[in-house]
């Protein structure tokens, strides 16, 4: 009679290593996708917050002038080399001895298109009221 030499098998098959790989890899490729949003939205975050800095600045500017000072119109500026568009309102209500000042930043983001950030304050002609 013949023995049979029973081997204990020790490590992993070939087909066991390749469904480990592909579940690795679409693993992997999920992570790579969300990298991509996050640069994106860091991106967006970065001029989200230049926007904001260049409206706050100029209602800075407008806070150190006296009331009489402070111009009615409308004024467009662009800013850095043409990326943001600033536009500038004031009007009044004399009635109430206030001007209204509206800022809006407008830029176009790549991943998210035009984009606006809009800051509007008033300016009392006696800062007690």
């Amino acid at each position: 009679m013949m023995k049979r030499i029973v081997r204990q098998q020790k490590g992993f098959s070939l087909i066991e290593v390749l469904i480990a790989l592909v579940i690795f890899a679409v693993g992997i490729l999920g992570f790579a996708g969300l990298e991509i949003v996050a640069i994106k939205n860091t991106a967006f975050s970065k001029d989200l917050a230049k926007a904001n800095a260049h409206a706050q600045q100029l209602v800075e500017q407008f806070k150190v002038k006296a009331f009489k000072d402070v111009a009615l119109g409308s004024e467009t500026s662009s800013l850095e080399s043409g990326k943001f568009t600033r536009s500038v309102t004031v009007t009044e209500n004399t009635a109430k001895d206030v001007k209204y000042l509206t800022i809006s930043v407008r830029w176009t983001d790549p991943s998210y298109g035009p984009k606006t950030v809009t800051v509007s304050t008033e300016f009392y002609e006696n800062p007690s009221i």
